[in-house]
């Protein structure tokens, strides 16, 4: 079975790994296929694409996770606290 993951991320260099990953097939291999969409918006616009069931996950800067904790139906990870929900 093959999972269809939607991640989202700023274009900068902290990403460059799942870039490098998804051209090197080691997603696929591990049976996941990754489709990346590039945020230039930032953190409001990735809240938006998870709000709006537009991506299943976003790469989001540590200081702004604490602000989207709270977003309806998504798991999410509050990495200064170690805080996370789970479906």
């Amino acid at each position: 079975m093959v999972l269809k993951m939607r991640v989202a991320g700023v274009p900068e260099h902290f990403n460059t790994p799942w870039h490098l990953a998804k051209e090197k097939g080691l997603f696929s291999a591990a049976g996941v296929d990754l489709e990346w969409t590039d945020y230039p918006g930032g953190t409001g616009a990735m809240t938006k694409a998870l709000n709006e069931n537009e991506t299943d996950l976003a790469l989001l800067l540590t200081g702004s996770s604490r602000q989207c904790t709270s977003i309806q139906g998504r798991w999410l990870a509050d990495i200064p606290s170690g805080a996370q929900r789970v479906p």
